[in-house]
C-alpha cells in the first residue's frame, strides 16, 4: 500500500501547478487526444523543475519536492481528462495506470 507523508501532501497542495490559472499558457483545451494532456503536463512540470519527464515519472517519496510535483501533475492530468474528454473514473484509471491511480487515490483521500 502506498503511503505518502503529510509533508508531500502539503507540498503538493502548495504547488504552483494547482493554482487556478497555472496551465493557461499550455492551451490544454487544444488537446485532441488524451495523451496530449499527459504530454503537456509532464513535460512542463518537469521543465519547471529542471529535470527530465522520466526523472519526474520515476520519482519516489524519498525525493519529497519532486514527488510532490509528480502528485500535482497527476491531479492536473486527472482534472483535464474529466474536463476536456468527459472521461469516467474507470477510463481514467486505465490511462493513468496503477502507479498514478494509487497516488491519486491516496492524495484525494488525504485532502478530503
Amino acid at each position: 500500500m502506498l503511503n505518502i507523508s503529510n509533508r508531500i501532501i502539503l507540498l503538493t497542495e502548495s504547488s504552483k501547478w494547482l493554482e487556478p490559472h497555472a496551465c493557461q499558457d499550455l492551451k490544454m483545451y487544444d488537446c485532441i487526444e488524451p495523451y496530449e494532456v499527459f504530454e503537456k503536463i509532464l513535460l512542463n512540470v518537469s521543465a519547471s523543475n529542471s529535470i527530465t519527464w522520466k526523472d519526474l515519472y520515476n520519482s519516489t517519496s524519498q525525493q519529497p519536492e519532486i514527488f510532490a510535483e509528480l502528485c500535482a501533475a497527476i491531479v492536473l492530468i486527472d482534472r483535464y481528462l474529466v474536463e476536456i474528454f468527459k472521461m469516467e473514473r474507470v477510463d481514467r484509471e486505465v490511462l493513468l495506470g496503477v502507479k498514478f491511480t494509487e497516488i491519486l487515490d491516496f492524495y484525494y483521500h488525504s485532502v478530503n
